[in-house]
């Protein structure tokens, strides 16, 4: 039973990184293709990670601190899709205010959930990833809107590197679980 969590939560964490990692790159690479696609595109992208955080948090022990924190970064996750998907533009103030804000409370409750006995393994990358969406978030924060190139950028970065924790995170669980990558 406990074989099949790891898996469950290993793969949550490889799938979401992935994503993001790709959705990152994109962002990056063709920042006119987001552009044309618009915040909706970001929004379903925020829901589609929120909702691997919810199966990573599932996948883990009832009875672990792990679950409530993961289980909150969902719900940060969704929310900060949710008011994404409302928004009209990248330029429009929902959209920025709500992806920083998301950025931030991410952050503090990845240093929190750094803080659990459970996740030993996991301490560091979640701690630096939860420093980094802190950062993030503020440099959103101070950010002119209407610059969308730099917004865009600092975007795709973010998710980028996001996604490269969350992998390292999956490749931990599997290892830590003597899990084979078949």
């Amino acid at each position: 039973m406990a074989e099949t969590r790891d898996i469950t939560q290993a793969n949550g964490f490889l799938l979401r990184g992935g994503v993001a990692v790709a959705f990152g790159l994109l962002v990056v690479i063709a920042p006119e293709s987001l552009l044309r696609l618009g915040p909706p595109v970001i929004g379903l992208v925020l829901v589609f990670l929120s909702m691997m955080t919810a199966v990573i948090a599932l996948a883990t022990e009832p009875t672990d601190r792990e679950r409530r924190g993961t289980f909150l970064l969902f719900i940060l996750s969704l929310l900060a899709g949710m008011a994404v998907l409302v928004s009209t533009s990248v330029q429009d103030p929902t959209f920025f205010i709500g992806f920083a804000v998301w950025l931030f409370f991410t952050g503090i409750a990845e240093c929190v959930l750094a803080l659990a006995d459970d996740l030993r393994d996991l301490q560091g990358i979640i701690a630096v990833n939860g420093i980094l969406s802190i950062a993030f978030g503020l440099i959103l924060l101070v950010m002119d809107i209407r610059a969308t190139g730099p917004l865009l950028l600092t975007l795709g970065l973010f998710v980028f590197i996001h996604g490269i924790f969350s992998m390292l995170s999956g490749i931990m669980v599997r290892l830590g679980s003597g899990v084979p990558f078949d």
